[in-house]
């Protein structure tokens, strides 16, 4: 719709890391090239994550579980082509073992299914799980990142348990190609002061977002470069189309 629309400035879009790779799931012919961009905004790694009754109390006691039982134990994930979907493929492919991948439409009910134990874990975003691991009832197991997440800092990454593996989703916000070149300044400065205020830093924290800013043209080649990364997720998912 976006793409499609007039651009004159008074419809933008928010754009999640996946635009960079709706071409190779075969979803949409939609790229990043298709688009004027204003700023990204945030970014979420992946993170597996397990009851904090479970046995597994870190990410080498699953894979070590995962290698004795391959293709058993069950990972849901937000649906198929998503970037959590693909995290576990990855850690797959990183660590010789094989999972039994469960789509949900969302994280949201990936995480019921956890929370009931109609499953072993769940890749989704840590901050996703936030609420629930300080409830206690459920633990992050490893981060996908080079540093730790914020909000839980006592999780190692998975580069601390010797698992060099870095799978970060991200978005951003959009203009339609063509968008005249005062009014895409004036939406990049108008989103970059907004982004800078006290209390739009407070919510991020408290939610557990990563607060990661580029402005427009850096953005832009971003989402470029991402597409390679997407199209190798892609493939090792054996999602190609």
């Amino acid at each position: 719709m976006v793409a499609a629309s007039k651009p004159d400035g008074y419809l933008i879009g928010y754009a999640p890391g996946v635009i960079s790779g709706l071409q190779y799931l075969g979803y949409s012919d939609v790229k990043p090239e298709q688009f004027e961009t204003i700023m990204l905004a945030v970014t979420m790694p992946a993170a597996i994550t397990v009851q904090a009754n479970s046995s597994y109390r870190n990410i080498n006691d699953l894979i070590a579980a995962a290698k004795q039982r391959p293709g058993q134990l069950v990972i849901a994930n937000a649906g198929v082509g998503s970037p959590w979907h693909m995290s576990a493929v990855a850690l797959e492919k990183k660590t010789g073992t094989r999972f039994k991948h469960v789509p949900f439409d969302g994280s949201a009910p990936a995480l019921v299914a956890l929370l009931g134990g109609h499953v072993d874990a769940a890749a989704t975003a840590p901050s996703e799980t936030l609420a629930h691991v300080n409830a206690g009832k459920l633990r992050v197991l490893g981060v996908m990142d080079k540093r730790r997440f914020e909000p839980l800092k006592q999780t190692p990454t998975l580069k601390e348990r010797g698992i060099p593996l870095v799978v970060v989703d991200w978005g951003g916000f959009v203009a339609p190609k063509g968008i005249p070149a005062d009014v895409l300044e004036a939406l990049r400065t108008a989103f970059k002061k907004a982004f800078d205020e006290k209390g739009v830093k407070e919510l991020y924290a408290k939610q557990g977002l990563g607060y990661t800013y580029l402005s427009g043209e850096d953005f832009g080649k971003f989402t470029r470069d991402q597409t390679s990364v997407f199209k190798e997720m892609i493939a090792n998912a054996g999602l190609s189309k």
